[in-house]
């Protein structure tokens, strides 16, 4: 729950900065994100590891704990594979 804000992201496993500004925010079944560019929010589901968004986005994120208390999520868009580490505002 709460806030999130990309510290680090990589596209193809290669470090991009496209991503600088981009938030998740969580509350109850809704997130709200700016990470299409303009904010947007729709309903997740959290099953696992997964994290999916419906009603609004059609994402599955998988989600990783890093040792050092960031959030680490994964996707494919596109074709294209996606890592975000997160840091709790």
């Amino acid at each position: 729950m709460g806030k999130w804000i990309i510290v680090e992201a990589s596209r193809n496993n290669k470090k991009t900065n496209t991503l600088d500004g981009v938030f998740f925010f969580f509350e109850q079944k809704i997130i709200t994100t700016n990470f299409q560019g303009a904010e947007n929010q729709a309903e997740y589901q959290l099953t696992n590891q997964d994290l999916k968004l419906t009603k609004g986005m059609d994402y599955t994120f998988h989600l990783h704990k890093s040792q050092d208390q960031l959030l680490i999520m994964t996707t494919k868009i596109q074709n294209t594979a996606f890592e975000f580490k997160l840091k709790k505002e």
